[in-house]
């Protein structure tokens, strides 16, 4: 079945899409971003933005808030988050807590931005965390206040905070990930990449090990404790990574060129397999055995379920008709893609004004 998102959303202005983005899965309930933006811009500007949540045992739209600013990029740029009765949402320079249950605000906040990155929201077990440019910031997730705020040498932060084995730890500028003392913030170590680029993905940990890729020329695996890089496979420089682990798996490609899937064995420390794709949009985990991936071929796209120890093809589940490239020369929008849940339900939302739901 299909979710039509011009069903939820009337009257959209002429020229503008409905783009379908960060898709949530708790219990029986959907929830989503509806940017509306013009195509062509492929980016923030938006005419306006809505979270809405669906309710998948009635098929039904719970609540949808609107979410628009004059004067501001209307676009919601980053996955909310779920913290108890509350989902997380930043729209332009504002967090917003939304009430799961009826979609009402409970409270909101405006920050002051220094660079337009987008604020990182993350729930690091029950704990609300914020990156906004360079200040890493955690708010109290039932008034919004602030209860800590730390700056460390790092002109911006561009991922996630992740718990790993009671430390924090989030990916930054100047090629380096910060490892973060959970009770104060206060940096404990670094992982540093080789170069001047920024890390762009969210770390990975494998026993042992912290797996990442950065905009720069590797991949590493570092040594957790010593924060040494005792493996690198080389990538382009300048290329965003997009990655996937699972179990000893770590899967890879890079936005842009985005032509080749590879897979790297963690615990071997060797390349399993690569794939020649065209115009790789978006791979997630179906279960340890297999993953799906968008990709482009014959003038569409497809999405195939794949072998994760081979890479070869299990079945190909839908194909679609592509975007028109003029009107996105740069890819598809951030947070298009898939998401499988563990009830066997395939949602996908890569096409304009609709989210797919598969019974797999």
């Amino acid at each position: 079945m299909d979710i039509q998102l011009k069903d939820i959303v009337k009257n959209v202005p002429v020229g503008m899409d409905l783009q379908p983005s960060f898709l949530i899965h708790s219990g029986m309930d959907l929830y989503f971003v509806i940017n509306i933006r013009e195509p062509i811009t492929n980016g923030v500007r938006g005419e306006s933005s809505y979270i809405c949540s669906y309710d998948l045992k009635k098929h039904a739209i719970t609540w949808i808030v609107e979410l628009t600013e004059k004067g501001k990029f209307n676009s919601i740029l980053n996955t909310p988050v779920i913290i108890n009765n509350f989902l997380y949402v930043v729209h332009s320079n504002v967090v917003f807590a939304i009430d799961r249950c009826n979609g009402d605000v409970v409270w909101s906040k405006k920050l002051k931005l220094k660079y337009f990155l987008g604020v990182i929201l993350s729930n690091v077990e029950q704990r609300l965390f914020l990156n906004n440019s360079g200040e890493l910031i955690e708010l109290d997730p039932f008034t919004g206040k602030v209860k800590q705020s730390k700056k460390p040498r790092v002109r911006w932060f561009d991922s996630q905070v992740i718990p790993h084995r009671g430390k924090l730890y989030v990916s930054a500028s100047n090629s380096k990930i910060l490892e973060l003392d959970p009770d104060n913030l206060n940096v404990l170590g670094e992982f540093k990449f080789a170069g001047g680029w920024a890390v762009g993905a969210t770390p990975l940990f494998h026993n042992d090990s912290l797996v990442c890729a950065s905009y720069g020329g590797s991949i590493n695996i570092f040594d957790l404790e010593s924060k040494v890089a005792t493996k690198k496979f080389k990538k382009k420089a300048g290329r965003e990574a997009n990655q996937l682990l699972v179990n000893d798996y770590y899967i890879v490609f890079e936005s842009l060129e985005n032509d080749a899937l590879t897979c790297f064995d963690v615990s071997k420390k060797k390349r399993c397999w690569k794939l020649e794709l065209t115009g790789i949009k978006s791979v997630w985990k179906k279960d340890n055995d297999s993953i799906f991936v968008i990709h482009e071929r014959n003038l569409n796209y497809v999405v195939d379920l794949l072998n994760i120890h081979t890479g070869k093809l299990l079945t190909t589940i839908e194909t679609s008709p592509k975007v028109s490239e003029a009107n996105y020369k740069f890819g598809l929008w951030d947070g298009s893609g898939g998401l499988c849940s563990e009830s066997g339900e395939l949602f996908l939302n890569y096409k304009p004004d609709v989210i797919s739901i598969h019974s797999i």
